[in-house]
């Protein structure tokens, strides 16, 4: 009688060790698949972006958002009234992805400054691609970003220069922001600036999960540099800036900012109070537009 029993608890035993194999093996795939992967961009450049309006026109205006973002937003200038203005809705608008938009694991999984810098930099291979292709069909190519994406002009012009499209508009960007934002932006913890100016913390904009965490993270890498040393261009007249004053998101272009940018002949467009996106608006969204189509 007592065999039986043997064999069952031997049973038992085979099972319950064939089971912690299996678990061990899966928690061994977990942990491959939860490591950090380099972001591989497609050869099919119309996977970089979408477009709007006239696929037809000879001009073409390439949108770069803000972000960091998971998820690409195609709206940005579909709501903008330009009263007077002939011309925009021939125009075709094509918003490119930004590398977390592309790739949006690269919010799930850390990343050390290194690889998180080296993803950062894909966002210029997609802006080159993304003229280059539009610039080979003979067109006319202005690029805006506004936030994040003036971030990635800034970036692009330091790493590619601003010969490759007709004009370039930097909106609510920087050139130099203080260190004091992007060490916190590091820490889980996001800095404004009160009219534009006085840094304060806002707890509630503390990053509580890995997700904010990592975008946060990512902020901090696109806006570490000093920009106003990684632009070695000479001549920047082919480049717009538009910044408010009041600015809480990005803060006050300082004096310093813009007389680099005024000995590099860039024209700017500098707007008393409004906020980070009161360039979207009349009459400031007309202004821009004069002066990318003059």
């Amino acid at each position: 009688m007592q065999r039986p029993i043997l064999k069952a608890s031997r049973l038992f035993l085979y099972l319950f060790v064939g089971i912690l194999l299996v678990g061990c093996n899966n928690d061994d795939d977990n942990a491959i698949a939860s490591q950090f992967e380099a972001t591989n961009l497609p050869d099919d450049v119309s996977k970089l972006f979408v477009t709007k309006g006239n696929t037809s026109s000879k001009t073409v205006v390439i949108f770069a958002e803000g972000g960091p973002s998971d998820e690409l937003s195609a709206d940005d200038l579909e709501s903008i009234n330009l009263d007077g203005f002939t011309g925009f809705n021939d125009f075709l608008r094509v918003y490119i992805h930004q590398i977390g938009t592309y790739n949006s694991n690269i919010f799930k999984f850390d990343a050390t400054v290194a690889e998180a810098t080296r993803e950062t930099d894909l966002n210029t291979e997609i802006l080159d691609r993304v003229i280059k292709h539009y610039k080979s069909r003979d067109k006319v190519v202005f690029v805006i970003g506004h936030s994040y994406g003036a971030w990635a002009i800034a970036r692009y012009i330091a790493d590619k220069g601003n010969t490759s499209a007709d004009k370039f508009v930097m909106m609510a960007g920087r050139l130099d922001i203080e260190q004091k934002v992007v060490d916190n932006l590091f820490k889980g913890n996001r800095y404004f600036f009160r009219d534009g100016v006085t840094l304060y913390n806002d707890p509630e904009e503390r990053a509580t999960d890995k997700e904010t965490e990592l975008i946060y993270f990512y902020a901090g890498i696109m806006i570490k540099d000093r920009y106003t040393e990684r632009i070695k261009a000479t001549d920047l007249s082919n480049v717009i800036c538009v910044f408010a004053n009041d600015d809480e998101q990005s803060g006050r272009m300082t004096a310093s900012e813009k007389n680099f940018l005024k000995s590099k002949n860039v024209d700017l467009l500098e707007i008393d109070k409004g906020g980070h996106s009161i360039m979207f608006e009349t009459p400031y969204i007309q202004q821009i537009f004069d002066k990318i189509t003059k």
